[in-house]
This record gives structure tokens, sequence and C-alpha cells, in this order.
């Protein structure tokens, strides 16, 4: 086949959303979409486009489809506080904080314990993907000897990833490991759990990260380029 051209059509709809929907996260809502346009659309918008093109000569060789649905963005922090939301997922941006308040929606039954364990649990079945931001670990060896290091903390989920290099890095049990964080000029507590086959394991309690949530969001987002 010789060299092919790609032909890009853009059409915006402007829909209205059944409450259901406007509650579910934009990925899902893109996949049901893109179920509910099923075949009958997207071979039936090729097999129109063929047959207008192909009096000039022009012939269709694979046809890809995209489906996104863009709703009005939307704060977080109309039916829960944003400061719980946050302090219960500071690994999700606004847009997700506010899928994640809409799928816990109104419980004031519920302690404020029992809320932040029920957002944790939605945020990750919401979004459960790593995501990075770069750090420095100061803690202290087995020997009393100082250590500082670099390293990447997964802020989904509070664990630290060291490089291969430190895979055989031991620290001394129960002294205090610190944790500098993006733009932040005190560091956060973390905790040593041993070493294993992958590496050490320290991990930062998941509420101590959330006054610095923004500046992780950025980091992650500005890593992802």
């Amino acid at each position: 086949m010789k060299d092919t051209s790609r032909l890009i059509l853009t059409y915006t709809m402007e829909v209205s959303l059944p409450e259901p929907l406007q509650k579910m996260p934009r990925t899902d809502l893109a996949r049901i979409v893109d179920g509910l346009l099923g075949d009958v659309v997207h071979q039936g918008l090729k097999a129109v486009a063929t047959k207008r093109l192909q009096g000039s000569g022009i012939v269709i060789h694979k046809m890809l489809h995209h489906v996104d649905v863009e709703r009005p963005r939307r704060e977080p922090g109309k039916t829960i506080p944003k400061e719980l939301l946050v302090r219960a997922a500071p690994h999700l941006t606004d847009e997700e904080l506010a899928d994640l308040e809409a799928r816990v929606g109104n419980v004031p039954f519920l302690s404020e314990e029992e809320l932040e364990k029920r957002l944790r649990t939605q945020a990750l079945k919401l979004c459960n993907d790593v995501r990075l931001a770069p750090v420095v670990v100061r803690g202290v060896r087995p020997n009393d000897e100082p250590l500082e290091t670099e390293a990447q903390l997964n802020f989904t989920h509070g664990s630290v990833f060291f490089d291969e290099a430190q895979r055989n890095l031991r620290l001394k049990a129960n002294a205090p490991v610190e944790v500098l964080l993006p733009g932040a000029e005190t560091p956060v507590l973390g905790r040593y759990l041993g070493t294993t086959l992958g590496g050490p394991v320290v991990e930062v309690p998941i509420h101590l990260l959330a006054p610095y949530r923004d500046s992780l969001l950025a980091a992650w987002q500005g890593g992802r380029g």
C-alpha cells in the first residue's frame, strides 16, 4: 500500500445527560456512550463516507474513532467538605474528587471516621493508578550512618519506590524516616517496614499527604510529559 494520508473529521454534539450518567466517571461515561453508538453509527459513517468520497478517487483503508464526553466543570465540596475529600484521596484531581463526591453522596448518618473510610474505598475504585512524584528520603542505616537518597512516592497508596541500585538498602528498625515532598520545606514522617526482594518498604500515611496535594499532582502531571 502506498503512503496514506489522514482525514480527520470532528463532530461536537451538545447533549443533556440523565442524572445517573451525570454522576458517572468520565471514562466510564465515554465507554457507555461509545457502546450506545455502536457499529450502527461507526461503521455506518464509514460506509457513507466511502460512498461519498469514491467518486473523487479517495479510498478509505481504515477508520478509527474516539468518543469522549466533556461535562461542565464541577467543583468538589458541595455535599462533602473538600478538606475531607482531599484527606481521603490526595491523589485525585478536582474533577475526580467531584466524581468521588457524587459516588458517595450525602451520608449524614456516618461519623467522620466512617465517611473517610468510605471515601477512601470509593476513591481507589475510581482511580487506583500509580501516580508518582519525586521525593528525597532521609533515614539511618543499621550502623547508625545517616542516609539521604532520591526516590519516587506513589501518592495513590503512600508507598515509596527506590531505584534498582537501592534494592538491597536496609534502614535501622524503629528509626524515623523522613520523606521530603516536592515544594515542601518540612518532611513528613514515613515508616520503614523492612526490606523485601523488591527493595526497601517505606510507607507514608495517606492523610499526611493532604496538605501537599497540589504540589504532588503538579509533579505527577509534569512528569507525564
